[in-house]
């Protein structure tokens, strides 16, 4: 029987060890580490359906010039019918691209920075080259 025990605070005292170890290494999120996790943004396709803080960013950029119908455009992370008419807006309007689906993929991309750095307010940090 005191096998037993000794084994069990033994682990006791592993986990215990780990739980310290684990809090004492924590990470805090810093406004940089914000910015690193928003230079994934570009490039990537963000759909109706789509959520975080890559479709805010998107969302802030359409704000820019009021494209398309829901003006101001909610910045809430939520990529809604809303943003994505927007989005179709912004391609119909600024790229004459035929097939406007309101998805954001690579070529509205380039799009969303092109508006973005014609702005002239803070650019948002969507990662855009």
């Amino acid at each position: 029987m005191s096998g037993q025990m000794i084994r069990r605070r033994g682990v006791g005292a592993v986990l215990a060890g780990a739980l310290l170890l684990g809090a004492g290494m924590a990470v805090v999120p810093t406004t940089s580490d914000r910015a690193d996790a928003l230079s994934y943004c570009y490039g990537k396709v963000y759909r109706n359906g789509s959520r975080g803080d890559c479709v805010k960013d998107i969302q802030e950029i359409l704000n820019i010039d009021d494209y398309g119908p829901a003006r101001p455009l909610t910045v809430d992370g939520v990529y809604g019918i809303n943003t994505e008419d927007d989005v179709y807006q912004l391609q119909s309007e600024l790229s004459g691209y035929p097939n406007a689906d309101g998805v954001v993929g690579p070529f509205t991309w380039k799009l969303l920075c092109e508006v973005d750095r014609g702005s002239d307010g803070p650019e948002v940090d969507a990662g855009c080259p």
